[in-house]
């Protein structure tokens, strides 16, 4: 009898371990059927946010060619021509206190309470804030430049060249490999501005060139895009992970939280730029000199603004 028994409970626990090692077949469907939701989530999520940064960028260029065509500062001096830099710098992150409403209301996971060495983090977290918002300032700035002194084409050009930058950054700083669709990527990108370059659109002006100092510009506003970019990386994965203040998954709420700090510390920095440089005082002439009126010199800059 106490061997029966003894047998009975043995194949008891064999079978229920069969079941626990072999799930119903519901159970694998829900699963499945989970996995196959999210990956649509994130694709719908990837085509949304691909679709936003082309319609800014589209609206971007338009919106500042009609800037400087209506702008008259051809017609003015030298020096008032290559004036308005600071504007156009503070403008391209000026637009970050729409992001503050969808802060609040995307949902924000419980905080870990396994955190070490916050106080630490959060210190470092500040300055990592600080550094991006004075270098996106500074790519602003070198952008604004760039635009202003380079003729359309050859800015295209040369902007080109940060996807090469990113690529070198990206694999040096967040130890990134390269895949063969990355590789066809750049070359296709790299093809697309160089037919939109000045060569391929017809023999230019003796003046429409602007090499030297012009084109070192540009060049510095890619090296800087393209190394605010790893680094915002490196701080999510660095930085904004190890503080499990959104626990220990990625949300979009740290996005918008490290593009509303940086882009708010890049404004103060070029707000500062703007009074330093006495650019303030031509804000009046500016919208005066406009050919469309005022009001389209404002709706331009707010439209300049929402875009960027």
């Amino acid at each position: 009898m106490e061997m029966t028994e003894a047998s009975k409970h043995t194949t008891t626990h064999e079978e229920s371990e069969h079941v626990d090692q072999n799930p119903e077949p519901d159970q694998v469907l829900s699963q499945r059927q989970l996995l196959q939701l999210n990956q649509k989530k994130w694709w719908i999520s990837i085509l949304i946010c691909l679709f936003l940064v082309l319609l800014g960028d589209s609206l971007v260029i338009l919106l500042l060619n009609f800037f400087y065509v209506q702008d008259r500062r051809e017609d003015s001096n030298q020096d008032l021509q290559y004036k308005g830099t600071w504007m156009q710098a503070l403008i391209q992150n000026a637009a970050f206190p729409i992001l503050i409403p969808l802060f609040f209301i995307f949902p924000s996971p419980k905080p870990n309470p396994e955190t070490i060495n916050t106080r630490f983090l959060s210190i470092r977290l500040i300055l990592l804030y600080f550094s991006l918002g004075v270098l996106v300032a500074a790519h602003s700035k070198l952008y604004a430049l760039g635009k202003l002194y380079s003729s359309y084409g050859f800015f295209m050009l040369i902007s080109g060249s940060q996807l090469i930058f990113t690529l070198i950054f990206t694999a040096i700083i967040n130890r990134f490999k390269f895949t063969r669709w990355i590789i066809i990527s750049i070359i296709l990108t790299l093809v697309s501005y160089a037919f939109g370059g000045p060569v391929f659109s017809g023999e230019p002006d003796e003046n429409e060139y602007f090499y030297g100092i012009q084109a070192w510009l540009t060049f510095a506003a890619s090296i800087a895009f393209a190394l605010s970019l790893c680094l915002v990386q490196l701080g999510f994965e660095k930085l904004l992970v190890k503080t499990k203040r959104y626990g220990n998954k990625k949300v979009f709420r740290m996005v918008l939280e490290m593009q509303i700090c940086v882009s708010s510390v890049a404004s103060v920095v070029c707000l500062v730029g703007l009074f330093a440089s006495g650019e303030y005082k031509e804000l009046k002439g500016d919208s005066k000199r406009f050919k469309k009126g005022e009001t389209y010199y404002v709706l331009s800059l707010v439209g300049l603004a929402l875009s960027w």
